[in-house]
């Protein structure tokens, strides 16, 4: 398993959907992860450090492990099949250890909130490959990237480029 990061958003043109950058932490590949767009907000939020009136499901989550000392050990994305990824998310309370089967946007919404090391196997990256961005319309303050997804590198958007 590889240790990674997120790194920042996209919006995949064609089908509209939120894309979740993952850069691998000791080199510059960079991975993307088509994430549901509630759990992508729910991730914007964290990191932006918006706290909502009202706490989303990933919040109340995050609070249930604390209220009954749980501890998030980590997030593996583990596999990926036809563009679907596959994720678990590793935890403990006392010696008893646990894993569980998550959706990776809700494994990485919930990974930043208890501060949880996200990792992802090796075969996932070689499948995936690397995801090169490159600027391309500075002006619009979105770049192409291979003609299929606008990069969201605004000032709005720069507290979560990472």
């Amino acid at each position: 398993m590889v240790r990674v990061v997120i790194k920042g958003f996209m919006v995949d043109t064609v089908s509209e959907m939120p894309v979740v950058l993952l850069k691998e932490q000791c080199s510059n590949k960079t991975i993307p992860l088509f994430a549901g767009p509630f759990e992508t907000g729910a991730i914007i939020l964290e990191l932006k450090g918006i706290k909502p009136i009202r706490p989303v499901a990933h919040d109340l989550i995050a609070l249930m492990f604390k209220k009954h000392k749980m501890h998030m050990k980590c997030l593996e994305i583990y596999d990926v099949f036809d563009g679907l990824f596959f994720s678990r998310i590793k935890y403990k309370k006392g010696f008893k250890r646990y894993t569980m089967e998550t959706k990776p946007g809700d494994g990485l919404a919930l990974a930043i909130r208890l501060h949880a090391p996200i990792y992802m196997d090796e075969s996932v990256i070689l499948k995936i490959g690397d995801f090169n961005i490159k600027e391309t319309d500075t002006d619009k303050n979105v770049t192409a990237v291979n003609d299929e997804f606008l990069f969201l590198n605004s000032d709005n958007y720069s507290g979560f480029i990472m």
